[in-house]
């Protein structure tokens, strides 16, 4: 899987080389230690980082789930084609709004969660299948 850039290329070699050792966590962007702390095999993040420069052009680096989705989701869906979820709720931590932010930009490329409320009680145990790269796709999220 060659990179498609080279800002690509660079992005995931600094994953890389976190993710082997090379680099310090601390050094690293947000964006690179999304890429170290995915699903994505080490074997796959050293392909798209040593794609020889002189294959690809110099583009403006995307975010994680940009590249993810850039094959499996077109972003031209128009809003109303979609639907609309409001939710009130309290969450001084914000921490909804990071879970759902986490199915964004994770599942929508075709992961499943498990999400357990209480793990000494098999009756709120719950399996929910997110099938991102299916039917489900979550293009925004907006806190206001």
């Amino acid at each position: 899987m060659p990179a498609k850039s080279k800002a690509q290329q660079r992005l995931f070699g600094m994953a890389y080389a976190v993710r082997t050792g090379e680099m310090e966590r601390s050094k690293a962007s947000q964006e690179v230690i999304d890429i170290v702390d995915s699903d994505m095999p080490t074997d796959d993040i050293k392909d798209y980082a040593s794609t020889d420069h002189s294959e690809i052009e110099e583009t403006r680096m995307k975010s994680l789930s940009e590249f993810m989705n850039d094959s499996l989701i077109e972003e031209s869906i128009p809003n109303e084609d979609l639907n609309k979820l409001e939710i009130y709720y309290r969450d001084d931590e914000n921490e909804l709004l990071e879970l759902i932010n986490h199915i964004k930009d994770i599942g929508n490329i075709g992961h499943s969660f498990e999400i357990v409320v209480d793990p000494e009680n098999s009756d709120y145990r719950k399996k929910f299948e997110w099938d991102g790269d299916g039917p489900n796709y979550i293009k925004s999220v907006k806190k206001t």
